[in-house]
């Protein structure tokens, strides 16, 4: 059997798509307002919200149900190191 055009994405990816944007976006978070896997120095933040073209909050997603004690710390870090004032942590 051969599949084509087949995307697999990770939990956290599917928590990010099905979960956390739509819910910000009911809150009346821009869409054209996310980036997505943004490198720093200390790694890839998994969203950053941008507010007239500067980052305003680091979101690190884990999959849902899956509690991490330092994905907090983790998105502090990719605060830090893109000077940006506000990290959140999300299942």
């Amino acid at each position: 059997m051969k599949l084509t055009g087949l995307i697999i994405m990770s939990s956290e990816t599917q928590n990010i798509i099905t979960n956390i944007i739509p819910r910000l976006k009911n809150l009346g978070w821009a869409e054209d307002n996310f980036l997505y896997e943004i490198t720093c120095a200390a790694g890839k933040a998994d969203i950053v919200y941008q507010h007239n073209g500067k980052g305003v909050v680091v979101i690190e997603a884990k999959r849902v149900g899956k509690q991490s004690n330092s994905a907090l710390e983790q998105a502090k870090r990719y605060a830090q190191a893109l000077s940006i004032p506000l990290a959140i942590a999300t299942d």
